[in-house]
């Protein structure tokens, strides 16, 4: 993959056939489905579209050639990034995506001033676990079944920038 170009300097980033850009209405059905066989207990339409009205949310897609192929759900409290959700297509996994868009919450945050990261992943998802720890997060503590379907503890994982 190589270097990243600017389309919007705010958000939107090309980097060779991907583009990283902000979450619009148009790409909600294609985010879903992507969402529907990532997770089981899946967000609903109705989620991802407050999120585009939500002031303090920054949602992100991936899009390869139009298509939606990955994406995050990002909040802004005061000086904290919170990832409240991020996945990548089944059949484009192990691509870097994770990686790239890792990189753009990184540079989201160090650009709107804030001063830590943070996230809730599944106890069992040990590729998430790795590549949040790649990009220096540590858990910082555990929530008794947080999760349901099935039920689960989450590993709340923190960043500071």
């Amino acid at each position: 993959m190589s270097g990243i170009q600017m389309r919007n300097p705010e958000i939107s980033r090309e980097h060779g056939d991907l583009l990283v850009e902000k979450m619009a209405e148009k790409d909600i059905n294609q985010v879903h489905l992507i969402e529907q066989v990532s997770f089981s207990d899946p967000w609903s339409k109705k989620s991802f579209l407050e999120d585009l009205g939500n002031p303090l949310a920054l949602p992100l897609v991936v899009k390869l050639k139009d298509k939606v192929v990955g994406y995050a759900c990002l909040w802004q409290i005061e000086r904290e990034l919170q990832i409240g959700n991020i996945a990548v297509m089944k059949e484009h996994r192990r691509e870097g995506l994770g990686k790239l868009l890792m990189e753009q919450i990184v540079e989201q945050a160090r650009a709107r001033g804030c001063k830590s990261i943070s996230l809730d992943v599944r106890e069992s998802n040990k590729a998430a676990v790795e590549l949040y720890e790649k990009f220096g997060f540590a858990v910082l503590s555990r929530r008794k079944d947080y999760y349901r379907l099935p039920k689960e503890d989450a590993l709340v994982m923190f960043k500071a920038l």
